[in-house]
């Protein structure tokens, strides 16, 4: 169901396994995305303080959730509507 949200939003999925979902969203989507997170039983876990280095992505500020539901935590960095998001591969 989270991956159906993401996708549905325009996400770049850059990571899923077991305990982690990590995408790029576009900015104009977050709140719309953060919305449907919440009613599907997830909630707004902090902003940062994440070591990038464990997640084995390149960002400093990230939207988390935690998604008790499905045991995972979904990482979110909102990036610039009007950009093209690129195609990563992340190191992990």
């Amino acid at each position: 169901m989270i991956l159906e949200i993401l996708k549905s939003n325009n996400a770049k999925i850059l990571r899923h396994d077991e305990k982690v979902t990590v995408a790029l969203l576009p900015n104009d989507k977050l709140r719309t995305t953060a919305e449907l997170l919440f009613k599907a039983g997830c909630y707004y876990a902090t902003g940062a303080g994440v070591d990038e280095r464990l997640l084995g992505v390149g960002f400093s500020m990230y939207h988390i959730f935690n998604c008790e539901a499905e045991g995972r935590y979904i990482i979110i960095k909102a990036v610039a509507s009007n950009l093209k998001i690129p195609s990563i591969t992340p190191i992990i």
